[in-house]
């Protein structure tokens, strides 16, 4: 097949689904162009990354291609777009249904950044190297619940966090830091990320954002849920979780490649992946997450354990090959139901 990719972003999901997907897509007998905005050829598929979307001049130039969007946003502005188009490609189960309302078509393609496999050995240690990668957003969700984990887990273990995000482009982080444990920052670089990810001994994968309520807003915040939840039972031991609709597992994938257990929040796409006590470890109170990082801490055969465990479970389950067959096997149903419904018109 033919497939032009039209993008401009330079998001972490279009080196998935830009610069990694060519590749595989070659390699697999396809031919691929890359940004052809004039529609000068014809193709089977277009595929536009969500930041710059062109479907209504694509489907004029190349009525019989299918066309995809790929990281698809529910942003106001992506509706129209979103709903002229023949699928949308997500990156989690979170992701795909919130796009259900705007297209029927809707594939999960993990968007897992191709990253080297490097074993690691691990063994009982001075200091243990905790390890976060992503956005400083996730950063400043660190507080209060991990924060604070890891300054009263500094009063008995010698820890280091060492914080991997794109410090040039959104500044230090310094809002919600730890303040009895030791923080290196590190600039992101997609040619260092794994050299630095692999001298850490455990990862973390939160994706949960806080939920404050003001003192003053509490009576009345009570009052509100009391009617509301009315006939649907309401306890103050209820768990509210908040985070962001486009969560994903591919930050906990780099850990994986890279031999080192991981603990997570309860976001779906973690609970996915990481089965807690068998490939990794979950949390969501700060004890929780004291906890887990804790027998991390104490046990390097768990480590051990826990991110072989995760690797041999995406390998099995969500590998690259494995997401890209599916894929194709996706597009070549859309096409199959096209063609059949063309002919029984």
């Amino acid at each position: 097949m033919k497939f032009l990719i039209n993008s401009t972003s330079e998001s972490a999901g279009a080196k998935v689904c830009v610069k990694d997907l060519t590749p595989l897509l070659l390699n697999n007998g396809h031919e691929v162009k890359l940004n052809d905005w004039n529609y000068e050829s014809q193709f089977d598929v277009v595929l536009f990354m969500s930041e710059r979307t062109d479907v209504k001049k694509a489907r004029k130039k190349i009525p019989n291609a299918l066309i995809g969007i790929m990281d698809s946003k529910i942003a106001k502005q992506n509706i129209k777009e979103n709903k002229s188009a023949d699928f949308l490609i997500v990156s989690s189960i979170e992701q795909k249904d919130a796009l259900l309302e705007e297209n029927p078509n809707v594939f999960i393609y993990y968007m897992f950044p191709y990253t080297e496999e490097k074993p690691k050995v691990h063994k009982k240690k001075e200091k243990t190297i905790i390890g976060y990668h992503g956005n400083k957003l996730h950063l400043h969700a660190f507080y209060p619940i991990i924060s604070k984990a890891l300054d009263n887990l500094s009063q008995n273990h010698r820890i280091e966090l060492w914080a991997i995000y794109n410090i040039k482009s959104l500044g230090k982080w310094t809002k919600g830091l730890p303040q009895k444990t030791p923080v290196k920052h590190i600039q992101w670089e997609e040619n260092t990320l794994s050299e630095y990810l692999h001298q850490c001994d455990i990862g973390l994968v939160n994706n949960l954002k806080p939920v404050f309520r003001p003192w003053p807003q509490i009576r009345i915040s009570n009052h509100i849920m009391n009617i509301i939840s009315k006939g649907y039972g309401k306890d103050y031991s209820d768990l509210l979780l908040r985070y962001k609709y486009n969560t994903n597992p591919g930050r906990i994938y780099v850990f994986s490649q890279l031999h080192i257990p991981v603990v997570s929040d309860f976001a779906l796409s973690a609970s996915q992946f990481i089965r807690h006590e068998d490939s990794g470890l979950l949390a969501n109170t700060q004890k929780g997450w004291e906890k887990a990082i804790e027998t991390l801490i104490l046990s390097a055969e768990k480590r051990s354990l826990y991110s072989e465990n995760l690797k041999k479970y995406i390998q099995e389950n969500a590998s690259i090959e494995q997401n890209f067959n599916k894929l194709m096997q996706f597009i070549n149903n859309l096409i199959n139901n096209r063609k059949n419904a063309q002919l029984n018109q």
